[in-house]
């Protein structure tokens, strides 16, 4: 089921007090749909077709190449800012990278409605998990060589201000061939890594355990959401 609260607007407002940066609410406006970034939202299977419990799927038709362009110049508008984990202040180096956030404006409505899309045709059709909006903004990110990864951890963020996380959407932006190394992986009975193809959109739970494993040439360019819903129980 699919929860979609106040969806006659869409809305950034504060929900943490000041200083809780790239906290926000946002919810689907009404009759929107992606905008330029538009592209028919069905989720398949990942690497079991028929298992999705706790698997990753991915939308069925990428994004063009001139789409993730466009949103690689939407992303490198934004001031770059600290990758930040929970933890971090034990946890100094385990994500490391290029991060600008996305506010919630006028040119990136249609990002949002496409994570936001992708993640509610994936709670509903694979993983019947209830999703409400977005809360944390989200985030441009490029690993670069010497400088890009991303340690084994879970987005479900239990105790923080814009919890609970229940689905991790992440746009691949950059060519497969553009890099080495730079994998995300899903933690199974091996590390399984997902598709690198350009345009590919990945959903998976937040709660399941992942990794970027270090960028060793050229870039990788992502960008990644997180769903929100209500606590587990």
């Amino acid at each position: 089921m699919v929860t979609r609260a106040t969806r006659s607007r869409s809305t950034t407002e504060a929900v943490a007090p000041p200083g809780s940066r790239g906290l926000i609410r946002w919810v689907a406006k009404a009759g929107s749909r992606g905008g330029r970034f538009r592209i028919p939202i069905r989720t398949v299977g990942g690497p079991r077709d028929g298992y999705f419990h706790l698997d990753w799927v991915k939308c069925a038709t990428r994004l063009s190449s001139r789409q993730c362009d466009e949103i690689i110049r939407t992303g490198e508008g934004f001031a770059p800012e600290a990758p930040t984990v929970v933890g971090e202040n034990i946890l100094s180096a385990h994500r490391v990278g290029h991060v600008r956030l996305l506010p919630d404006v006028a040119q990136t409505e249609p990002i949002y409605r496409l994570l936001w899309d992708v993640a509610a045709d994936a709670a509903n059709r694979h993983y019947g998990l209830a999703i409400t909006g977005i809360t944390r903004m989200p985030h441009y990110v490029e690993y670069h060589a010497g400088y890009g990864h991303f340690h084994w951890h879970n987005d479900y963020s239990h105790e923080s201000q814009e919890s609970p996380r229940k689905l991790t959407v992440i746009v691949q932006l950059s060519d497969g061939d553009d890099y080495d190394g730079g994998d995300l992986q899903v933690f199974n009975v091996a590390p399984e890594a997902m598709p690198r193809e350009r345009g590919t959109i990945i959903c998976l739970p937040s709660f399941v355990t992942h990794r970027v494993t270090p960028v060793s040439a050229g870039v990788r360019r992502i960008v990644v959401a997180w769903i929100a819903g209500p606590r587990l129980v």
